[in-house]
């Protein structure tokens, strides 16, 4: 079973990795927050959806809005749609349901593909349990990287100095991908490690 893992700071291009892997490689992503995201449909929240650059306006919105139209890579760029996302997955599933809340779901997820043979990126690793979910359940054929972005400093105030962007670093992945060039020449690092993936 091929399962990679991504973790990585804020732009540091971790969806760009995923998603080459899923068009040229037949991967089937799978974020850590999909099920938080699920979760944050079901409850469907007004939002001041006004952008970072005019703090001082309101834009009221339904999350569900928002993400239809900007898509969900773009509204997590919105500072309240992240603050609610990491307070319902960190404060509320992972503080009072239990640490595993969200890993206990992306597991079923990959058992399923796995039982089709289907290989997986597992993308927005946050926390030392989603690393060991990889680690410990997949064994051989199972990675973690981390995506590097020299020269992009993520940002440490606000929802960047929440737990869930602060958990783990580099040290805690399997190797260190540098996204330190073009986006053509990060997809061809992605296809050699896709290639190398195939060999263990």
């Amino acid at each position: 079973m091929t399962v990679i893992g991504l973790g990585g700071k804020l732009r540091a291009g971790k969806d760009a990795v995923a998603d080459r892997l899923v068009e040229r490689h037949g991967y089937v992503k799978i974020g850590m927050s999909d099920a938080l995201h699920e979760a944050m449909l079901a409850l469907d929240p007004i939002i001041n959806a006004a952008s970072a650059d005019y703090p001082d306006r309101i834009l009221l919105v339904r999350y569900s809005d928002a993400i239809e139209d900007l898509g969900y890579t773009e509204a997590k760029k919105i500072p309240e749609v992240r603050r609610l996302l990491q307070q319902l997955g960190t404060e509320v599933g992972r503080k009072m349901i239990g640490e595993d809340t969200w890993t206990n779901i992306v597991r079923r997820r990959i058992d399923e593909l796995e039982e089709k043979g289907i290989p997986v990126v597992l993308t927005g690793l946050r926390f030392p349990n989603e690393i060991a979910v990889i680690d410990e359940r997949y064994g051989l054929g199972a990675i973690t990287i981390w995506v590097e972005r020299p020269g992009i400093e993520a940002p440490t105030t606000g929802t960047a100095a929440h737990a869930s962007e602060n958990s783990v670093t580099v040290e805690d992945f399997d190797f260190v991908l540098e996204n330190d060039s073009t986006l053509d020449q990060l997809y061809a690092k992605v296809d050699t490690i896709a290639a190398e993936v195939n060999t263990l």
